[in-house]
């Protein structure tokens, strides 16, 4: 009984484990077939008294009785050691997971696993890398038709070269401040100060009988293309870094050393990850778990250009106007370039739902792209073998399986496993083992090709896969 239903849990053609609403319905419809052929069993007995014989009626009655009593309390009861019992436990524990888990989920598959619709909206699997395609391409556009003067430095020969150290703690430490790489490339606003006074309009400096002056209107312009291109870059790292991060966690990316906190940007094997701090449980745990996130080449190199060449011209503008410079902040998204506005969840959930509703047709907050990203991953992106390293395990330490436990944390939801084995307190990145860190590229680089990223990153261009 129980590995029939075990096997019954199994989705037919996908390889899937059924969603808890389904295989709930199942345990409930075997139980009560059990329930009926008990009853069947006990009951359903020929008579062999004789008609009007009020005795034997009676004595036969009390034998099925007995009977029933003896399978139910032996077999059909929880805490007795039969399959009834583990049934009634799967069932209990299905409609748990169901009721806390899966009641607001709003999406739903086809048949086929082709279109997924949210809220009756239908959202094919092609349009995410479409999504994708546009905000990294705007991105890139901005960076290099505005920011860059027309200069492709996304591409600068330097960037292969550099290298970064998780050791490095001193305040100030960054991909940039890096001694190896400061002999390499330093960043500067030199080369985009040069490109901007070649342009004859708007000139960036206006002569006078005396001398020359700056121009701010075009500095002006210059802080609010900046100020939308970190907009597409923030929806970039986003959905692109893998299972995605809540708001809060990707906002307080950090990309230089500071005496309180550790940066949580780092440049690995020539990619840029985002190690971002997990606290929705540090209430209970008491430590916050941090999750490395692995950005594709191209939304890399957008982060390496603005690091090196955009942000130290941002602070040079800043000065000049004599605005608040955000740009010395330690933070990736920190004020708005005037110092007015800061980046939150708030402006996040308006981006997403901006992009979605103009590149997919579909207006989606966080918490919905959250909830499709999961279930893309868990339908989509997680192999058979992955499903039979799960059954097969009879640790009882360990539960789920290790590719179980990376897909389940980096969408930030970690297991009980994944809770005493990946819960790194605050400070050790450091300590981030190199197998748990090719394991979530791995994770991550299945993700880049669902949302048709190209890996190698020799081709810029974006594919679509699907």
């Amino acid at each position: 009984m129980v590995h029939f239903l075990a096997i019954a849990s199994i989705h037919e053609t996908q390889y899937q484990y059924l969603d808890p609403k389904v295989y709930t319905q199942i345990l409930a419809a075997f139980q009560h077939t059990i329930r009926m052929i008990v009853l069947h069993h006990c009951f359903n007995i020929p008579d062999h008294h004789q008609p009007g014989n009020q005795e034997h009626e009676r004595q036969e009655h009390e034998e099925r009785s007995a009977k029933f009593f003896s399978i139910r309390n032996s077999c059909m009861v929880i805490g007795t050691q039969s399959p009834m019992d583990t049934i009634l436990r799967w069932l209990r524990y299905g409609l748990g997971i169901n009721k806390m888990t899966r009641g607001n989920e709003a999406f739903e598959w086809s048949e086929d696993m082709t279109v997924l619709r949210y809220h009756d909206e239908p959202i094919t699997i092609t349009q995410f890398p479409i999504l994708a395609n546009n905000i990294v391409t705007q991105a890139q556009r901005i960076l290099v038709d505005k920011l860059c003067f027309g200069e492709n430095l996304t591409e600068h020969e330097s960037f292969a070269q550099l290298k970064d150290s998780r050791l490095d703690k001193d305040p100030g430490a960054s991909i940039m401040s890096y001694e190896p790489n400061r002999k390499i490339l330093s960043p500067s606003p030199k080369l985009l100060l040069t490109l901007a006074l070649r342009q004859t309009a708007p000139r960036w400096k206006s002569a006078t009988s005396q001398s020359e002056t700056w121009n701010k209107n075009p500095m002006h312009t210059y802080l609010h293309l900046h100020e939308l291109f970190l907009d597409y870059l923030l929806v970039a790292c986003h959905i692109l870094g893998g299972q995605p991060p809540r708001g809060s966690e990707l906002l307080r990316l950090r990309i230089t050393q500071t005496a309180e906190s550790d940066r949580n940007l780092f440049l690995l094997n020539g990619q840029v990850v985002m190690v971002l701090r997990y606290h929705k449980g540090q209430a209970k745990s008491g430590m916050e778990k941090i999750i490395p996130r692995f950005l594709p080449a191209q939304v890399g190199k957008l982060v390496l250009c603005y690091l090196y060449f955009i942000r130290p011209f941002i602070v040079m503008i800043q000065r000049i106007l004599r605005v608040d410079p955000c740009g010395m902040s330690s933070l990736m998204w920190a004020k708005d370039s005037i110092g007015k506005k800061s980046w939150d969840a708030a402006r996040l959930r308006i981006l997403m739902q901006r992009h979605t509703e103009r590149y997919m047709g579909v207006e989606l907050h966080i918490q919905a792209w959250r909830q499709i990203a999961v279930a893309m991953d868990r339908d989509l992106l997680r192999t058979p073998r992955d499903l039979i390293d799960l059954a097969e395990c009879d640790d009882e330490e360990k539960d789920v399986s290790l590719m179980e436990q990376d897909h389940n944390g980096q969408a930030g939801h970690s297991t009980k496993v994944a809770d005493q084995h990946y819960g790194l307190k605050i400070g050790d990145i450091t300590g981030l083992d190199q197998s748990i860190l090719v394991r979530y590229r791995a994770v991550a680089h299945k993700w880049h090709l669902l949302m048709g990223m190209v890996l190698d990153g020799n081709d810029t261009s974006i594919v679509c896969l699907f």
